[in-house]
């Protein structure tokens, strides 16, 4: 069967919008505490890109091209081109780009700072031409480059470092979907390699605290990563009259291989004593092969009757090796010295098998339904670190049930909830918990006049002996959300509340042997505020969140408001102001805490 593509026709309607402009910002305080939690800058902004052409004999979309975020106030870049020569051929290229940054002063101990980007290319060759299938073509380009610094833990002392950031991802998936067969069937085969380059560098020779008089004098590593992950994805569907079924079926084979040496050299009380370097020169390999899988079916028994059953499987099977050499080189100042050398010929396992099953029974009425089930699992994990490890291999088996109920009235009202309860036999890790029980209420109500509200209710709660580490873990949640929108559209705003309370206990053992306990503790409120409306020429957005915590780990509070007005102009344009206020504030202490002001003017251009 011969496949053409032909040209683009003549535009007959081309159409689109673009709307660019400027942001000032303004921040006292820790300027790079608010870099780090959202990213902004001052400068351009290329609010939104979009254009089209729609030829007028058959009204579908040809050509499609779309960005936002460019000009580098926004951490955020994307960019979509589609382009359809005829119903047979559709082609996509999408751009992203996210510039990570990372500089807190809290608890910062090592100064970890982080400066990187993550730019993804993905590309779409879609043949839909045939009448029973469709086929895809699907490329992927991901890379990520920066800087991270972070300690290097040497001679009982930590010292700065620079790790220089180059790994990339390649990745080709063909993909094959059925469109008229009874069963819904899709085929992916996919072949992706990671690959890092990641280059150290001193960030300088003095230890932390200063004092120390033994220096970093060398730091490098040539060092390549190299990883294949060949998958193989099966997905089919069936609807019936009173039965439905899915499933799907992954299987991957990962190999892993890391060659190349590292150097870590140090001076001696400055180099006048001498100096030692740690050489690691090794050959690392893994592999790893995963099958996973699942079932999900659903049977319509009639009478209001309604029977579900699934399943899941996954099996993870991973040997690693590592052969070469670990060598300390000590000189005296005049060059002259010796190798300690350390052979390494280790190998090691880490297995898991998971396998989980679950069966459920619901009862529909009028206005009412019923329902309960039963669900249980396996967990098989086996684990060998060295050779000489004697290893590990420890099964663990879950079961529980569940029920819930929902009632709905004349449509405007709207009840459900659910308790959920499992138990854990045996303990694999010392976090696991012997048992947990899960509550969720949810209310819906459509009050008339334009008018809403959802209330919400979720509390969590799971444990072990203290034999095995004490853990308690308690999680409440509350919530609620008021809305009122004019028929029209145009006037309408919103308010939400939630308050989220969770406290996690778990014994660890101290360095010196002793009992300690790790808490985490969080209790979040959040209240929200948005709304819009129009004033003649004038549309008005406005949304305002209050975040506090007031848990013992982290305490904090914070303001975020956005206020942004829109003015129609001549001949398709647009004026938009925007102001954006936000607030950061620890009650431990105040090295991060900042106040930002931002706004900016955004012109709008439609054609």
């Amino acid at each position: 069967m011969a496949v053409v593509c032909p040209l683009l026709p003549r535009a007959q309607q081309w159409t689109g919008d673009v709307g660019g402009g400027y942001t000032w910002q303004n921040v006292s305080g820790n300027e790079n505490s608010y870099r780090s939690q959202y990213g902004e800058q001052q400068g351009f902004l290329l609010d939104d890109f979009h254009l089209a052409y729609t030829p007028q004999k058959d009204g579908s979309e040809r050509f499609s091209l779309k960005a936002w975020g460019f000009g580098g106030a926004e951490p955020d870049q994307h960019a979509l081109l589609m382009f359809r020569p005829n119903s047979a051929w559709t082609f996509n290229l999408n751009y992203d780009r996210r510039d990570s940054y990372f500089n807190l002063d809290t608890g910062n101990l090592g100064g970890n700072h982080a400066d990187w980007n993550i730019a993804r290319w993905t590309g779409n060759v879609r043949y839909d031409g045939w009448s029973a299938l469709r086929l895809s073509l699907v490329l992927r380009y991901v890379r990520r480059d920066g800087t991270v610094d972070r300690p290097l833990y040497g001679l009982a002392e930590f010292y700065p470092m620079r790790v220089n950031l180059d790994e990339n991802m390649k990745e080709a998936t063909l993909r094959l979907e059925t469109k008229t067969f009874p069963v819904h069937i899709i085929f992916e085969q996919s072949q992706a390699r990671y690959e890092r380059e990641d280059r150290w560098a001193p960030l300088g020779s003095q230890a932390y605290d200063g004092t120390d008089p033994d220096v970093l004098n060398r730091l490098e590593t040539n060092r390549k990563d190299k990883q294949d992950v060949p998958t193989t994805r099966l997905m089919a569907a069936y609807r019936g009259h009173r039965m439905e079924i899915a499933g799907a079926f992954m299987y991957s084979s990962i190999d892993l291989h890391s060659t190349g040496t590292a150097w870590q050299g140090f001076g001696i009380g400055g180099g006048q004593t001498g100096t030692v370097t740690y050489i690691d020169d090794l050959i690392s390999s893994a592999q790893q092969d995963v099958k996973a899988g699942n079932l999900h079916m659903g049977f319509d028994l009639g009478a209001g009757w309604i029977l579900r059953l699934s399943g899941d499987y996954r099996n993870t099977t991973a040997d690693s090796s590592q052969i070469g050499e670990r060598l300390i080189r000590l000189a005296n100042p005049a060059g002259w010295g010796f190798d300690l050398s350390d052979p390494v010929n280790e190998s090691g396992v880490f297995d898991v098998k998971d396998q989980t099953g679950r069966v459920e029974i619901e009862h529909r009425g009028t206005n009412w339904s019923v329902w309960g089930g039963g669900f249980t699992g396996t967990r098989d994990v086996s684990w060998r670190r060295t050779n000489s490890d004697t290893g590990e291999n420890v099964s663990r088996d879950s079961n529980g049930y569940l029920v819930g109920a929902s009632w709905s009235f004349n449509r405007s009202m709207s009840l459900n909830g659910e308790y959920e309860h499992g138990t854990f036999e045996q303990y694999i890790f010392r976090t696991d918990p012997e048992k947990v029980d899960r509550l969720t209420l949810r209310l819906r109500s459509n009050l008339g006049g334009g008018w809403d509200a959802t209330a919400r209710i979720r509390t969590e709660r799971s444990d072990n002996p203290s034999s095995v580490s004490g853990l308690n873990h308690s999680s409440d949640a509350f919530g609620f959300t008021v809305g009122w929108n004019s028929k029209d559209g145009t006037n309408g705003f919103g308010f939400d509340a939630d308050q989220t309370d969770l406290t996690t206990d778990t014994g660890i053992v101290l360095p010196n042997g002793g009992a300690g306990l790790s808490r985490y503790d969080l209790n979040l409120v959040t209240l929200g505020l948005h709304g819009h409306t129009q004033l003649g020429p004038v549309r008005l957005f406005g949304n305002f969140v209050r975040l506090r915590d007031e848990g013992r780990s982290w305490p904090m509070r914070s303001w975020n408001g956005l206020v942004r007005a829109a003015l129609e102009g001549p001949k398709g344009t647009e004026f938009s102001l925007f102001a954006q206020y936000r607030t950061y504030h620890q009650s431990k202490n105040t090295l991060d805490d900042f106040n930002a002001t931002r706004y900016g003017l955004i012109i709008r251009w439609r054609f």
